[in-house]
């Protein structure tokens, strides 16, 4: 609430900004704690006059119309006392609760690494040794499927800097493991709303991002004339966005089309399951956003999802490894947004202490106090005596003039 030196003196300002001194009878915390009350009541909201994009109040509609309560001076300090209290411990808390929700984000980060490490199915591999397909076999498999002179298609300086693998598993590229297309949309439903009320749901890059499987409520529909210029694509489709946030998944519930910020992903099917390359590409997404050049307008290019090298072991292992990481990050997610309810709670807790501060619930009164009342009329008193003499010394200042 208080600036502290070097930025406590010298201040300049600009017009968005009202400067508030309080007279004497007000202790400028208690009065800065009520205006932002007042603020986190959205008591400004109904005052303001909106502009475009935004909304003011002027100066003086903010000090004719914005009430203050005065009470005695020394209980306006025991509240402010007692309510920067309230608020240290509170903070505490939401730090604590901001560290919990780093240390979750960089756990799971680190369990989704390694479980393309092989460590998290190690004792699976262990256990299920006459299941395992050597790498050569593999390979072979991946070239049988999908007709590729060179499953691998990578070279060997880009291979020495991958970490060694474990057995059963040999490294692919994406685009051996099933098909990679962008979306297509010449015109895009919010930009041509004719075309809406068509059978064909259109989703967006934002549904990608907001959702782990997309349904159909969700998104736009798309009309046949619409449909001349993108594909369908099938239920079960993984999502890939490549603009703006890169790397975002999402599975289609439905046939649909998506534009060209949507790469999708259909996977061959005797090779890779489609949630093992979803959570393999949420473990390497930092590594893809950095392809993204340093525009304005971040994007990668469907060439750098199909040249994504992708560590691969066998299906029955993939479904091991699906189920168990699936499981820790539910239990993780499930944490999350109890941290976020916590942090969202503190909130809730800090406008609390604020309304019991101003309808004298949060200290207790003192008969002793001398009444705001009593103050602020020997502060009127003095204004008015000031004004007088002032009015005083200006007709003396014009008779000795004359």
């Amino acid at each position: 609430m208080r600036l502290k030196p070097p930025h406590a003196q010298g201040l300049a300002f600009s017009n968005h900004m009202t400067r508030v001194r309080f007279n004497p009878a007000v202790v400028p915390e208690f009065g800065a704690y009520q205006l932002h009350y007042l603020w986190m009541a959205r008591y400004y909201l109904h005052r303001c006059v909106k502009h475009v994009n935004q909304a003011s109040i002027s100066s003086r509609d903010f000090a004719r119309s914005i009430p203050v309560i005065v009470p005695p001076v020394a209980e306006q300090k025991r509240i402010v006392a007692k309510i920067e209290e309230l608020f240290s411990e509170l903070d505490k808390g939401i730090e604590s609760l901001k560290t919990a929700q780093a240390q979750l984000k960089v756990y799971r980060q680190a369990v989704l690494k390694h479980a393309f490490e092989g460590k998290l199915t190690a004792q699976w591999r262990e256990e299920n040794k006459d299941k395992l397909e050597t790498p050569e076999q593999l390979i072979a498999r991946i070239k049988h499927e999908r007709k590729a002179a060179d499953p691998l298609l990578v070279g060997s300086d880009t291979l020495a800097e991958l970490p060694p693998l474990p057995e059963g598993y040999a490294y692919t590229l994406l685009a051996n493991l099933g098909e990679l297309g962008r979306g297509k949309s010449k015109h895009r439903p919010r930009n041509a709303p004719e075309l809406f009320g068509g059978p064909y749901p259109f989703i967006q890059t934002a549904e990608v991002k907001a959702a782990g499987r997309i349904i159909r409520e969700y998104s736009q529909t798309y009309s046949e004339r619409g449909l001349e210029q993108s594909k369908l694509w099938p239920e079960g489709t993984l999502c890939i966005t490549i603009a703006a946030n890169i790397a975002e998944t999402a599975f289609l519930g439905f046939d649909g089309c998506f534009p060209d910020s949507v790469v999708g992903f259909t996977a061959a099917k005797t090779l890779v399951l489609p949630e093992y390359v979803e959570l393999f590409i949420k473990s390497v997404r930092t590594r893809i956003e950095a392809y993204a050049p340093a525009t304005a307008q971040k994007n990668i290019n469907l060439t750098t999802l199909e040249n994504l090298v992708v560590p691969l072991c066998s299906l029955e292992e993939q479904r091991a490894l699906v189920d168990r990481l699936e499981a820790i990050l539910s239990v993780i997610d499930d944490q999350r947004v109890a941290i976020d309810n916590q942090l969202l709670k503190t909130d809730a807790l800090r406008q609390s202490i604020l309304k019991k501060a101003f309808s004298g619930q949060l200290v207790s009164q003192d008969p002793n106090d001398e009444p705001a009342s009593v103050l602020l009329d020997r502060i009127r008193a003095e204004r008015e005596k000031a004004v007088k003499n002032n009015h005083a010394k200006k007709i003396k200042k014009r008779k000795t003039r004359a």
